[in-house]
């Protein structure tokens, strides 16, 4: 049980990372673009993503902390 939540865990934040990642390179490319509404649609998209991860790994880890009291 354990491991599935250790595996489950490092998924999300490796994904949380890479979304990171990928909200910073958008950012950085607003100006390189023609046409920066691309980069901007990216960055909004990345951003959502990020909240969704963030927000099931809050939930996961609150779950399992109130499961072991």
């Amino acid at each position: 049980m354990l491991a599935k939540e250790v595996v489950w865990f490092a998924l999300h934040l490796s994904s949380l990372l890479l979304a990171g990642l990928g909200m910073y390179w958008s950012f950085k490319m607003i100006d390189a673009f023609h046409n920066p509404l691309v980069a901007m649609e990216l960055f909004v998209a990345l951003s959502a993503i990020l909240l969704y991860l963030a927000a099931a790994i809050w939930l996961r880890f609150l779950a399992l902390i109130n499961h072991e009291i």
